[in-house]
């Protein structure tokens, strides 16, 4: 993981915790689908969405965050452990092969802002 920024590193090790539960899941999902640092732009998101989810949305949906944040959690909640599970492995190898997040032109910037607030707030559960 050393093409990736800091709190991509971050919200991925609370994943990698063997107690990890639904709540874990949509928040760490949350704070990546928000997090300018990891996605710059919302058109970065698309892949994520389409490998991590299995998930495709309509232009007006993909333009704001907040309506896709909605979607994502919404189609979480109707998951079983099991497939929980499936979507906590495919974050993970989705940020951890370096050469595919290359391949698929997700960029990350180098700013530092309220990540640095969601990472404390994650380092404290």
């Amino acid at each position: 993981m050393t093409s990736q920024s800091n709190c991509a590193e971050i919200y991925l090790n609370k994943l990698l915790n063997v107690n990890v539960d639904q709540i874990d899941i949509i928040g760490v999902s949350v704070a990546l689908i928000y997090s300018k640092d990891i996605f710059k732009r919302n058109g970065d998101l698309k892949l994520f969405l389409k490998n991590v989810y299995d998930l495709e949305f309509l232009p007006y949906v993909t333009k704001s965050r907040t309506l896709i944040v909605a979607r994502v959690t919404k189609e979480l909640n109707k998951l079983t452990e099991e497939d929980l599970h499936i979507i906590k492995n495919k974050i993970i190898s989705f940020f951890d092969d370096s050469n595919k997040n290359t391949e698929n032109n997700v960029k990350f910037s180098k700013k530092n802002n309220a990540n640095t607030k969601m990472k404390k707030w994650l380092e404290g559960l």
